[in-house]
Formats: C-alpha cells, structure tokens, sequence
C-alpha cells in the first residue's frame, strides 16, 4: 500500500513539475518554489485560481497574509460589481425554506445515531438552525406546513381588479413606495394594504418582515458549515452533501434546483464571514452605508403569475435581483487579512457609478485596526470596544492609511503632473460649435424635401414629428461636418464622434436620395470601392467622395462594421492617409 501511495505522489509531483503544466496553471509554480509574484486579472481572483492544491478565491484564507497591488484600481469596482451581480437564484423563499424545514426534520432522526465525524458537529448545528427557524416563524404567525404561496386577495381576484406590480428595496432598510400587508388565508397568504385590513384581523405580517426573515435564514443556512474545517473546499463538498440530502429526496434523490443552487451561493457569500468587528457598526448609522456595503442590495417584485393564468391565477410571482455583497465588502475583507496597495492615476476622483466608495473602505478598515488592537478602547469615531475576543487581536492590520499618507499622495501627484506639463508644453483650445450651416442654409429646405417620407423611419416603424426632426437634425449637422472638412485642411484625418451615422450613410449610399445629394454643389459621390481587394467587403463603411473638388475617404465606422472580415488583412483606418473617420 506504501508503494502505491508513494507512486501515485510521484506521478502527481511529475504533472506538477511539467513546464507546459506551469504556463498554463502558474499559481502552482508560484507555490512550489516559492516565487514572490503572481500576476493574474481581478476576474480570475475573484472567481478562483487552481495552485496544484485547491481552488483559491478572493475570500479563500489561503490568500491570507500576501502582499497585494491592484493596478489601475479606479476600473476593478465594475468588475467585481459584474461578478456579483448574478441573477438570483432563489425566487421564491418561502417554497425553499419550507422545503428545507421538511427535509431537515427527516435527516435529523436519520443522523441521530451516527457517531462519526463530522456528522455529530453537522447535525448539531443543523437542529439549532432548524430550531431557531422554526421558533422564529412561529413568533410571526408565518405556517410553512399550511401554505407556501402569496396570493392576491381573493374578493379582488372575484372583482377582476388587477393585481398590478409591487417593488420593495432593501439596503439599509426596506423602502417600498406603499405598505404592504400579508395576511393568512385558506389559499395561501394574501398581499394586502393595510387601509384593507378589517379591525378585528389579527393573522396579519407584515411583507417587509417576512422578506428580511426569508432572506436572514437563506444566508444563514449557506453559512453555517463555513468554518466546519480549516479547508475552504472540504467545508463547500460538506455543504453540497447536507444540501442534496435535505432537498433531493422529493426529486427521487435526483439532483434538485435548491441542492445544486444554494451551494453555489455560498460562494458569493463568504468574503463578509469574517468581519464581526463590523457587527455594531451595522446597527446604527455612525458609519453610514455599512450595512449596505456588506450585506449588498436587494429588488424584490410582487406580480401576479401571468404564466399559468388559466389554471392558478391567485398565486402571486416572487422576482429578485440580489447582490450579495459589494464591490467595497469584497475590498474590504481583503484589505482586512491582506496588506493591499491600490495603484491608480484617478482613484482619488470621486464619481458616482462604477468607482468604489473610497472614503467608507478606508473609515471602515481604520475601525477594524483599532478593534483588532488591544491597546485601544475607543474607536476614533467614538464607540467603545467590549467584550472582544481574543481571536480578534491575533491577526492585527499592519498598515493603515493616515491624513499624513494622503497629503503626501497628493503632493506626488501635483508634482509628477507639474512635471508631465513642463514636458508636454502643450496648449488645448476649446471650441463650441453648433454645426447649423447646412440647415440654415437655403438648400436645407429643398435636400429634405427631396427625400421621401418614410426616409427617417427605422425599418417598418413609423416615427413621431419629434423623431423625425431629430434625425434630419443630426443628417444637416453631419453635412456641415463634411463640409468643413473639406475647406479646412487641418480638419482631415481627424476622429469625429458623433451620436448616430445611420442616415448620413443611408443619404450617402442609397438611390432614393440622388435627387436630395444633388442639391449640395460641393459634394459629389464618387465611384464604390467594390474593385478594391482590401476594401471590398466595406463599401458601405469607407465611402469615397469629393468634397469642394478634393478627393475625400470618410469612414462610417461602428462596433457592427469591426465584427467584419476583411479579404487580406484587418482594416486599420487610423493607416490610412486622408480618412474622416465618423464614429
């Protein structure tokens, strides 16, 4: 049997060592010889990398203690925020949490005489998860057994009064523009206004409260085996097991939506696992949007089931979009096990979308600094540190970024841009420039006329007045811009980039706009490069005309026309002398 062991270690250490092995799986050269830099995208991080071991994530703890450099750092927030934004798995809470207590009463009395590791652990906090679940609905009047499903009012549905669509947010708190109300019925729980409600109705709930417990115990659940072993993997293959057990059985032990579905969840759930010191800061607003960088955002929908309307009409669809957590509660747990560099020309330029929330990850980590370290019992925002454990301060933050770092980033900053400037010496002039020429001008009137009137739809759809004007605005506007080219030299070759090509490029091309071309003198059409064996396939992309009797190349190019082969090589317009290029 040693011999065996020993043979198999072998092959393994052989496939580990090949060279082809290595490029196409580094990590596993960066582990084995210890080498100090790893160069991989954000995307490849955050999702997991193979090091000859296991799978290591953005979260994994294996990543613990390195050193790591996030280059252009200003651009990673909407990729991660790509990441994380997955559609919702679980749409319909109520049947999965149902199900679960279903199936966890059975497994419990099945689990009750094994011995074994771990299963005496799995089942202990299984019957505590189960117990607190159960304990907890009962105390909302929320019967999973009785009915699982919301449902119109059933005097509505008798009316023929429409259901409509409800939204309700959650960040911080549950926002919705009218309070809704549940209330229990033989078919299921009614969505109900609470200026609706009879007086002396007592079994009612209220929607913002049912959600917020669905959604509590969903990511408890996910949760609760993470730290079952040291190993990440070991504990998700332990939480793939107790999921397929408690959800397969009523799928014939075949594989199930929720036994496949809430593992993966767990996934996306795990970087906001090991940031308790957060725990009080997320119960008041001393540090604003806390909760909500940790616990990410959700949009619930309430509408009626439109798909089976001839059979079950009253049932009442579910719809989540569901961030787990944010781009800042990713950074975050990073920055709180790791010394992490941000290495960026314009982080420091504060914009509303796609840029993470700077100010609250660096007022965050400098509270998780201070609760980690002993010596100190006041947090600078004022709170006071009690009842810490001693976990806590084993794994203290190195290095956090202070006022004094901050002014000498920005001197840098001034004097690395004092210094390209003093390089460049180049001046920039601004002009604003209405390009209103051609359309008051007095051969507008006559190149619209001399259109039909279906030019400016888009294909069969007819357009509005307001549509149309717009359109022959952008076409007169587009014409000044060739115009001018054609006048002024150091126009030519220049990038023009504009709001939409799609008419200049019908005007130019097609044959029910010859009369209309022919009032502008300036301009003439010239032969189509279909002779052309490199531009052959672009006649309706690079189109050559004459414009104030110079030869002219005007390139109509959008994301569409790039997608395109070419006969002998890419097309490149910028090599090509003598190009407007119009995007």
């Amino acid at each position: 049997m040693n011999e065996l062991t020993q043979a198999a270690k072998q092959r393994l250490d052989d496939f580990r060592r090949h060279a082809w092995i290595r490029r196409i799986l580094p990590a596993i050269a960066w582990r084995d010889e210890k080498q100090h830099l790893l160069i991989m995208t954000t995307q490849k991080l955050v999702s997991s990398f193979y090091d000859g071991r296991r799978k290591v994530r953005m979260s994994s703890k294996e990543l613990r203690n390195h050193i790591i450099f996030i280059d252009e750092f200003d651009y990673q927030a909407e990729v991660l925020q790509e990441y994380l934004a997955q559609a919702q798995w679980v749409q319909e809470p109520p049947e999965c949490l149902g199900q679960l207590l279903d199936g966890g009463r059975r497994l419990l009395q099945r689990m009750q005489h094994v011995a074994t590791e771990p299963a005496p652990m799995i089942r202990m906090r299984l019957a505590e998860f189960l117990e607190n679940l159960e304990n907890t609905l009962v105390e909302k009047d929320v019967d999973l057994t009785h009915a699982r499903s919301l449902v119109m009012p059933l005097q509505q549905y008798l009316t023929g009064e429409s259901f409509g669509e409800h939204y309700l947010f959650r960040s911080d708190h549950l926002v919705t523009s009218e309070r809704l109300i549940m209330r229990k019925a033989e078919h299921g729980y009614e969505i109900i206004k609470p200026n609706a409600l009879p007086q002396d109705n007592k079994s009612i709930i209220d929607i913002s409260d049912f959600l917020r417990l669905m959604e509590k115990f969903i990511r408890q659940f996910n949760l609760m085996l993470t730290d079952l072993t040291a190993s990440e993997d070991e504990a998700h293959e332990y939480i793939k097991k107790l999921t397929r057990l408690l959800f397969d059985p009523v799928n014939d032990y075949r594989p199930s939506y929720y036994g496949s579905t809430l593992p993966n969840m767990s996934r996306f759930l795990l970087p906001r696992t090991e940031l308790p010191e957060l725990r009080e800061l997320r119960k008041n607003n001393i540090l604003p949007n806390t909760h909500a960088s940790i616990f990410g955002l959700t949009n619930w929908l309430l509408k009626q089931n439109v798909v089976d309307t001839d059979i079950d009409p009253l049932r009442i669809q579910i719809k989540r979009a569901f961030l787990p957590t944010t781009a800042e509660g990713l950074l975050l747990s990073l920055a709180s096990r790791n010394l992490v560099f941000a290495l960026s020309a314009t982080s420091y330029i504060e914009r509303a979308c796609n840029h993470f929330d700077v100010r609250w990850v660096n007022s965050a980590l400098r509270y998780i600094a201070e609760a980690r370290n002993p010596a100190v019992t006041k947090s600078y925002l004022g709170t006071t540190f009690e009842n810490r454990p001693d976990s806590w301060f084993k794994e203290p933050i190195p290095y956090v970024q202070t006022d004094d770092d901050l002014q000498l980033q920005n001197t840098a900053i001034e004097e690395i841009n004092s210094s390209k400037e003093s390089i460049r010496k180049t001046q920039l002039n601004t002009e604003i420039h209405d390009f209103n020429k051609i359309k008051n001008s007095p051969h507008s009137a006559d190149l619209l006329a001399s259109l039909p009137p279906a030019f400016f739809q888009n294909d069969d759809e007819p357009s509005t007045d307001f549509e149309s004007e717009y359109r022959q605005n952008i076409l007169l506007k587009l014409l000044d811009v060739l115009d001018l080219a054609g006048k002024k030299p150091q126009h030519r070759g220049h990038l023009a980039f504009v709001n939409s090509i799609s008419y200049l490029r019908k005007w130019l091309t097609a044959a029910i706009a010859t009369q209309s071309r022919d009032c502008l003198t300036w301009l003439k059409l010239d032969p189509p490069l279909s002779d052309n064996l490199l531009l052959k396939n672009f006649t309706d992309v690079f189109i050559p005309l004459t414009i104030h009797n110079e030869p002219a190349l005007i390139c109509l190019l959008t994301a569409e026309c790039q997608k395109k082969r070419a006969s002998v090589m890419p097309i490149r317009p910028h090599l090509l002398p003598g190009v407007l290029l119009l995007c």
